[in-house]
């Protein structure tokens, strides 16, 4: 499953599931979270395991279960504070996976679908939709691609730096 390419797996889903009520919910919207979701929750569970069996093996858990503490104390007390760094460090990771995969998705014409008109009560539209239009205009106006391009490589970095400091704010070894 690994070794699979992810943007396949998202292709797969969002054309399988397109013309699905699932599919036509806000403006394909739904369907986008829901096929970034079933892809990409493997990691995590598999990273939260391991980190979790990692954690439970450690004498301060011996010495918390040996003074009688609970397995609800042990776990709220001391395995998740343990492994709230490790995740918010795979969330800050998966959240600029996730957008430069809706990118790729509406580039394709498989992300959201474009709003018809301005008469809506709102607007959606993904830089992947913006790019795919630029790219037809790139000789006279090549500010519409950059510009779309730029914004997602700043969002990308934000949101990987915003998730490094986080992650040091959540680590209970980081304090002292």
């Amino acid at each position: 499953m690994e070794a699979f390419p992810d943007i396949l797996f998202y292709i797969v889903l969002t054309v399988a599931l397109r013309e699905t009520p699932f599919g036509n919910a806000a403006n394909g919207l739904l369907l986008l979270f829901f096929a970034l979701a079933v892809v990409s929750w493997g990691g995590l569970s598999r990273l939260v395991r391991g980190t979790t069996l990692t954690i439970r093996g450690q004498e301060y858990i011996d010495a918390a279960r040996s003074l009688g503490a609970s397995n609800t104390h042990i776990l709220f007390k001391h395995v998740l504070p343990n492994a709230l760094g490790i995740i918010v460090v795979w969330s800050a990771l998966a959240v600029p996976r996730m957008i430069i995969a809706e990118a790729t998705l509406a580039y394709l014409g498989l992300g959201m679908k474009p709003v018809s008109s301005m008469s809506d009560s709102y607007f959606l539209t993904s830089w992947g939709q913006i790019i795919s239009e630029g790219r037809s205009s790139l000789n006279a106006q090549p500010w519409i691609l950059l510009s779309a391009s730029f914004c997602i490589a700043l969002i990308v970095v934000a949101v990987t730096f915003f998730g490094n400091g986080l992650r040091d704010a959540v680590d209970p070894r980081m304090k002292k």
